[in-house]
């Protein structure tokens, strides 16, 4: 398409200006930041949590400093580094207490292997997150971080309960338009081994995102641990070959 051709180029230009930048001066934090934001919307997770640490080591007081963190949550949540996410959350947490990213992030850590979550503190996680984001997002920000709590109530055994707050997160492409919350819910199902589900959910966030997510299938990524054990995984979430 014409309009993901010119989105594509413009991201380009966007990286070669914020690489000579850096070229320039490589402790140029701020132009650091805008290129690991960059890698991370490309999918390159591993530049884009080298040059966010690049970033935060340049000047860790930096005004964009809290979204260099987060960040660096991301890329190590997205490369499975989960006691490096852990540390980054915790820094945010220490540093900005009182942010919607760092409280997302802790709500992020209950759907972690192991993370199961205190119940009443998760609880009062969402109602701090959902009171701080804007108020033209909460509809869907007060889904996002129910659906988030329902994987965690899955990772701590509790399925029963995340079937039950995953239903009420539910909205549809008006409130949601990129299918966010069927990522979230497919990250809970898989975390209650309901794999022919959690494929579904998948699929239907790739035709919403235009996104692919075959790579859920091949039991590398943090959040799909076990999918790789379902045989249709990867023909149902096939990447189109063009």
């Amino acid at each position: 398409r014409l309009d993901t051709r010119i989105a594509q180029q413009q991201v380009e230009e966007a990286r070669l200006l914020f690489d000579s930048a850096v070229a320039v001066n490589p402790q140029n934090a701020s132009a650091l930041t805008s290129l690991a934001h960059l890698h991370l919307n490309r999918g390159r997770t591993a530049e884009a949590k080298a040059t966010a640490l690049r970033a935060y080591e340049a000047d860790p007081y930096l005004e964009s400093a809290e979204l260099t963190l987060t960040r660096l949550f991301d890329s190590s949540t997205d490369l499975g580094q989960v006691d490096e996410a852990r540390r980054w959350c915790r820094e945010a947490s220490r540093r900005f207490p009182d942010s919607p990213r760092s409280l997302k992030c802790q709500l992020i850590l209950t759907a972690f292997p192991g993370g199961g979550p205190e119940i009443e503190e998760a609880w009062r996680l969402v109602e701090r997150y959902v009171a701080l984001v804007p108020a033209e997002s909460r509809v869907f920000r007060l889904a996002e971080a129910q659906v988030i709590l329902a994987a965690g109530l899955a990772e701590a055994g509790l399925g029963d309960s995340a079937r039950q707050v995953a239903q009420r997160a539910r909205r549809d492409s008006t409130v949601d338009p990129t299918g966010v919350l069927h990522l979230w819910e497919a990250i809970m199902s898989t975390r209650l081994g309901e794999y022919e589900k959690a494929v579904e959910l998948l699929g239907l966030y790739g035709a919403m995102s235009g996104t692919c997510n075959e790579d859920a299938c091949d039991g590398s990524l943090l959040w799909y641990k076990g999918l790789e054990t379902y045989a249709p995984c990867r023909e149902l979430l096939r990447c189109a070959r063009r």
